[in-house]
């Protein structure tokens, strides 16, 4: 058979391949492999994370071939899922042409225009507007249906997550916004473990040790003392702060994409700080914009890196920028302060703080305090 006949034979689709490791080469990896219209068939290598990270596992010798392969099977069905939705070689492709062309003309208005986001960034956006249409089907219209028609639509859907699903009503969300809907659909809150990643006073200055950084070691006090964003923080301007009473106004942030907004939740707050800190917030405030612009998306991989320097392989002290504001909150709540201050000081719903962190129990310090009153 001819080769040309061959091309004509085949289907148009996508496929995923595993490759695993042969001679020397001691990793695996995917072939991505698609099927044109005309039968020309391309392909190329696809890279994922939970490939490298699983690479990096077999490699130190900490996950065994065999089930290296099982974990690998997986994800490999996973990651060709997303390339059939964003190929549009789904099955699960819905055929309601009108949801699909609001959703198209969302991503190009509000995401043509954010040349700082990155490519990766794009297509887990692109995919997620692409599992919109498939929970949404052939039946439900974003323009038509009530919220109560398109919500329980969300909360029947049994291929997704709870967690996935509460990051989708955003999603949705975003798009009633965008038709100019007058409604919104009801927020999936999702009770989180009381592990969550943090570090007390001692650890921070163990932690503070390990970033490289002047700048970072004077945004990671800030942060741990007022409980600031980052994007909070990197909005910060010297006029923001009354150093006679202790006073940072939050009243906007700089966004990774390099826009000046509004404080999440548009809530303007006032946040009182340490005498300790002074110093500090002197030092940041006179940061050139050039400084604050170029980390702004960046400065919180080196609080990981250094997370990882002083802890290793640890989940629960796998330390980013926002864990040491959540760090802030706990510490404030060893301090004796209620959820009522600690969401003040956040900027966050009680509903929201109570979730995160009425499981911690009081330190040391407060106990002792308790003592002291009981007699």
């Amino acid at each position: 058979m001819s080769a040309k006949k061959k091309e004509s034979n085949r289907k148009p689709g996508v496929n995923l391949i595993l490759r695993k490791p042969i001679g020397a080469s001691k990793s695996f990896s995917f072939t991505k492999v698609i099927v044109g219209a005309s039968g020309e068939r391309k392909q190329k290598k696809h890279d994922c994370e939970a490939l490298k990270s699983i690479n990096n596992g077999y490699k130190k010798g900490v996950i065994l071939y065999n089930d290296a392969l099982d974990l690998l099977e997986n994800v490999r069905k996973s990651e060709l899922e997303k390339l059939k939705l964003q190929l549009g070689y789904s099955s699960g492709n819905p055929s309601n042409s009108t949801n699909k062309s609001i959703i198209n003309r969302y991503l190009a208005e509000e995401y043509s225009k954010r040349k700082s986001l990155k490519d990766r960034t794009k297509e887990q956006i692109k995919y997620e507007f692409h599992a919109v249409l498939k929970i949404l089907g052939p039946d439900v219209s974003l323009l038509k249906d009530d919220r109560d028609t398109i919500y329980y639509q969300i909360l029947g859907n049994t291929h997704y997550s709870s967690e996935s699903k509460s990051r989708l009503v955003c999603r949705f969300n975003a798009l009633l916004k965008f038709l100019n809907r007058p409604f919104t659909i009801p927020k999936i809150h999702i009770q989180k473990s009381a592990k969550i990643p943090h570090i007390t006073e001692e650890e921070l200055k163990t932690f503070l040790n390990a970033l490289g950084r002047d700048e970072d070691k004077v945004a990671a006090r800030i942060i741990f003392y007022t409980g600031l964003r980052s994007g909070e923080l990197f909005g910060l301007e010297g006029n923001d702060v009354d150093y006679t009473d202790r006073v940072i106004t939050v009243e906007r942030q700089l966004t990774r994409d390099l826009l000046v907004q509004k404080p999440k939740n548009n809530k303007e707050r006032d946040v009182v700080f340490p005498a300790k800190v002074t110093k500090d917030i002197k030092k940041w405030c006179v940061l050139p914009d050039s400084y604050k612009r170029e980390n702004v998306a960046t400065f919180s991989r080196r609080f990981l890196k250094a997370s990882r320097k002083v802890w290793g392989i640890d989940k629960t002290k796998d330390i980013s920028a926002h864990d040491i504001r959540r760090s802030f909150a706990i510490h404030m709540l060893g301090r004796g302060f209620s959820i009522t201050e600690i969401s003040f000081l956040l900027g966050d719903s009680e509903k929201v703080v109570r979730m995160y962190y009425a499981g911690y129990s009081a330190n040391k310090e407060l106990l002792n305090r308790m003592r002291e009153r009981l007699g």
